[in-house]
Protein backbone atom coordinates (compact mmCIF):
# COMPACT_ATOMS: atom_id res chain seq x y z
CA UNK A 1 0.00 0.00 0.00
CA UNK A 2 1.49 3.50 -0.63
CA UNK A 3 2.63 5.71 1.55
CA UNK A 4 2.27 9.88 1.25
CA UNK A 5 6.26 9.69 0.73
CA UNK A 6 5.71 7.21 -2.23
CA UNK A 7 2.92 9.13 -4.25
CA UNK A 8 4.72 12.60 -3.41
CA UNK A 9 7.58 10.99 -5.80
CA UNK A 10 5.08 10.63 -8.73
CA UNK A 11 2.19 12.80 -7.81
CA UNK A 12 3.39 15.71 -10.31
CA UNK A 13 4.03 13.15 -12.96
CA UNK A 14 0.22 11.69 -12.41
CA UNK A 15 -1.18 15.46 -12.63
CA UNK A 16 0.75 16.15 -16.10
CA UNK A 17 -0.85 13.33 -17.81
CA UNK A 18 -4.28 14.00 -16.72
CA UNK A 19 -3.77 17.72 -17.36
CA UNK A 20 -3.17 16.79 -20.93
CA UNK A 21 -6.53 15.36 -21.15
CA UNK A 22 -8.84 17.50 -23.46
CA UNK A 23 -11.20 19.48 -21.19
CA UNK A 24 -8.94 19.75 -18.44
CA UNK A 25 -8.25 23.07 -16.64
CA UNK A 26 -6.48 21.90 -13.56
CA UNK A 27 -5.72 18.99 -11.37
CA UNK A 28 -6.38 19.00 -7.39
CA UNK A 29 -5.82 16.75 -5.13
CA UNK A 30 -7.52 16.29 -1.94
CA UNK A 31 -8.40 13.21 0.65
CA UNK A 32 -6.38 11.07 3.10
CA UNK A 33 -3.35 12.46 0.87
CA UNK A 34 -4.02 16.22 1.67
CA UNK A 35 -5.36 15.24 5.41
CA UNK A 36 -1.83 13.33 6.43
CA UNK A 37 0.50 15.30 4.14
CA UNK A 38 2.59 16.07 7.25
CA UNK A 39 2.49 12.09 7.98
CA UNK A 40 5.23 10.79 5.20
CA UNK A 41 4.71 7.23 6.33
CA UNK A 42 0.85 7.23 6.46
CA UNK A 43 -0.83 4.89 4.10
CA UNK A 44 -3.36 5.78 1.35
CA UNK A 45 -5.94 3.33 0.11
CA UNK A 46 -6.64 5.83 -2.73
CA UNK A 47 -5.57 9.56 -4.45
CA UNK A 48 -8.46 11.39 -4.88
CA UNK A 49 -7.73 13.37 -7.94
CA UNK A 50 -10.10 16.04 -9.29
CA UNK A 51 -10.27 17.18 -12.34
CA UNK A 52 -11.17 20.86 -13.28
CA UNK A 53 -13.28 20.43 -16.38
CA UNK A 54 -14.69 22.82 -19.06
CA UNK A 55 -17.39 20.39 -19.78
CA UNK A 56 -20.97 20.66 -18.53
CA UNK A 57 -21.83 18.34 -15.99
CA UNK A 58 -24.76 16.97 -17.95
CA UNK A 59 -22.61 16.04 -20.99
CA UNK A 60 -20.55 13.97 -18.11
CA UNK A 61 -23.67 12.75 -15.90
CA UNK A 62 -24.85 10.88 -19.67
CA UNK A 63 -22.13 8.59 -19.61
CA UNK A 64 -22.01 5.02 -18.14
CA UNK A 65 -20.31 1.85 -18.92
CA UNK A 66 -23.57 0.13 -18.95
CA UNK A 67 -25.05 0.58 -21.62
CA UNK A 68 -25.58 -2.23 -24.58
CA UNK A 69 -23.40 0.23 -26.98
CA UNK A 70 -21.03 1.95 -24.93
CA UNK A 71 -20.16 5.39 -25.89
CA UNK A 72 -16.71 4.65 -25.81
CA UNK A 73 -16.76 2.52 -28.49
CA UNK A 74 -18.67 4.61 -31.10
CA UNK A 75 -16.99 6.86 -33.38
CA UNK A 76 -17.40 11.01 -33.11
CA UNK A 77 -20.25 10.80 -36.00
CA UNK A 78 -21.96 8.04 -33.55
CA UNK A 79 -21.98 9.83 -30.38
CA UNK A 80 -23.24 13.13 -31.93
CA UNK A 81 -26.08 10.81 -33.37
CA UNK A 82 -26.83 9.24 -29.95
CA UNK A 83 -26.40 12.61 -28.15
CA UNK A 84 -23.13 12.51 -26.90
CA UNK A 85 -20.78 15.44 -26.47
CA UNK A 86 -17.62 13.34 -27.78
CA UNK A 87 -15.45 15.61 -26.19
CA UNK A 88 -16.90 14.31 -22.72
CA UNK A 89 -17.05 11.10 -23.79
CA UNK A 90 -13.32 11.36 -25.07
CA UNK A 91 -12.25 13.03 -21.29
CA UNK A 92 -13.74 10.25 -19.37
CA UNK A 93 -12.26 7.75 -21.27
CA UNK A 94 -8.43 9.00 -20.82
CA UNK A 95 -9.02 10.18 -17.61
CA UNK A 96 -10.70 6.70 -15.99
CA UNK A 97 -7.89 5.18 -18.17
CA UNK A 98 -5.05 7.16 -15.30
CA UNK A 99 -4.83 4.10 -12.63
CA UNK A 100 -1.35 4.96 -10.64
CA UNK A 101 -1.98 4.89 -7.26
CA UNK A 102 -5.78 3.81 -7.65
CA UNK A 103 -6.94 6.53 -8.60
CA UNK A 104 -10.44 7.91 -7.35
CA UNK A 105 -11.78 9.75 -10.26
CA UNK A 106 -13.62 12.95 -9.91
CA UNK A 107 -14.14 15.86 -11.68
CA UNK A 108 -15.45 19.60 -10.66
CA UNK A 109 -17.80 20.68 -14.24
CA UNK A 110 -18.03 23.79 -16.22
CA UNK A 111 -21.14 24.57 -14.13
CA UNK A 112 -19.13 23.91 -10.90
CA UNK A 113 -20.74 20.21 -9.81
CA UNK A 114 -18.73 17.52 -8.30
CA UNK A 115 -18.75 14.61 -10.00
CA UNK A 116 -17.35 11.17 -8.87
CA UNK A 117 -16.74 8.56 -11.34
CA UNK A 118 -17.32 4.89 -9.87
CA UNK A 119 -20.20 2.23 -9.53
CA UNK A 120 -23.64 2.71 -8.88
CA UNK A 121 -23.99 1.85 -5.51
CA UNK A 122 -27.74 1.78 -3.72
CA UNK A 123 -26.84 4.39 -1.41
CA UNK A 124 -24.10 6.07 1.15
CA UNK A 125 -25.30 3.27 3.99
CA UNK A 126 -24.51 0.21 1.52
CA UNK A 127 -20.92 1.59 0.63
CA UNK A 128 -20.03 2.29 4.03
CA UNK A 129 -20.88 -1.11 5.18
CA UNK A 130 -19.19 -2.74 1.71
CA UNK A 131 -16.22 -0.51 3.11
CA UNK A 132 -16.45 -1.87 6.76
CA UNK A 133 -16.59 -5.52 5.85
CA UNK A 134 -14.00 -4.77 3.78
CA UNK A 135 -11.79 -3.68 6.35
CA UNK A 136 -12.76 -5.92 8.82
CA UNK A 137 -11.73 -8.70 5.73
CA UNK A 138 -8.32 -7.43 5.75
CA UNK A 139 -7.61 -7.20 9.25
CA UNK A 140 -8.81 -10.91 9.76
CA UNK A 141 -6.72 -12.08 7.06
CA UNK A 142 -3.71 -10.07 8.23
CA UNK A 143 -4.03 -9.78 11.85
CA UNK A 144 -3.59 -5.74 11.56
CA UNK A 145 -5.99 -3.02 11.86
CA UNK A 146 -6.11 0.09 9.51
CA UNK A 147 -5.16 2.21 12.41
CA UNK A 148 -2.18 0.35 12.99
CA UNK A 149 -1.06 -0.22 9.33
CA UNK A 150 1.97 2.28 9.53
CA UNK A 151 3.51 0.57 11.79
CA UNK A 152 3.51 -3.24 9.59
CA UNK A 153 5.81 -4.15 7.64
CA UNK A 154 5.79 -3.61 3.78
CA UNK A 155 4.45 -7.03 3.32
CA UNK A 156 2.13 -7.10 5.68
CA UNK A 157 0.81 -3.69 4.27
CA UNK A 158 0.17 -5.51 0.78
CA UNK A 159 -1.39 -8.17 1.94
CA UNK A 160 -3.57 -5.64 4.00
CA UNK A 161 -4.68 -3.80 0.62
CA UNK A 162 -4.70 -6.93 -1.25
CA UNK A 163 -7.16 -8.41 0.74
CA UNK A 164 -9.08 -4.99 1.12
CA UNK A 165 -9.19 -4.55 -2.43
CA UNK A 166 -10.23 -8.14 -3.17
CA UNK A 167 -13.44 -7.86 -1.13
CA UNK A 168 -14.73 -4.22 -2.54
CA UNK A 169 -13.78 -5.50 -5.74
CA UNK A 170 -15.94 -8.50 -5.27
CA UNK A 171 -18.79 -6.63 -4.03
CA UNK A 172 -18.83 -3.95 -6.87
CA UNK A 173 -18.17 -6.39 -9.69
CA UNK A 174 -20.92 -6.45 -12.19
CA UNK A 175 -22.56 -2.74 -11.13
CA UNK A 176 -22.33 -0.61 -13.82
CA UNK A 177 -19.79 2.67 -13.22
CA UNK A 178 -20.32 6.40 -14.50
CA UNK A 179 -20.53 9.85 -13.15
CA UNK A 180 -22.34 10.79 -10.37
CA UNK A 181 -23.23 14.26 -8.68
CA UNK A 182 -22.53 14.68 -4.82
CA UNK A 183 -24.71 17.08 -3.87
CA UNK A 184 -22.25 19.45 -1.32
CA UNK A 185 -20.85 22.51 -0.81
CA UNK A 186 -18.25 23.02 -3.49
CA UNK A 187 -16.34 26.12 -1.72
CA UNK A 188 -15.95 24.06 1.64
CA UNK A 189 -14.71 21.30 -0.41
CA UNK A 190 -12.00 23.32 -2.22
CA UNK A 191 -10.48 24.61 1.12
CA UNK A 192 -9.64 20.51 1.24
CA UNK A 193 -7.77 20.80 -1.79
CA UNK A 194 -4.25 21.36 -3.11
CA UNK A 195 -3.77 22.25 -6.45
CA UNK A 196 -1.48 20.33 -8.26
CA UNK A 197 -1.22 21.73 -12.18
Amino acid sequence: MPTIVTVEANINNIAKNISEIDGVKSVLVWGSFVKNAQKKNSVIRDLDIIAVSNIFSEDLLSITDDNIYSPFNLSVPELEDEGFDPKAVQFTKAFINIKDYNVDHWAISSDKKLLHWGAFIENKDHWEEIKEQAEKHAQKETKTNRKNLHKASQLTKNRWTNNYNHWVNKHLAGMPEGWYELKCDINEILKETQKIL
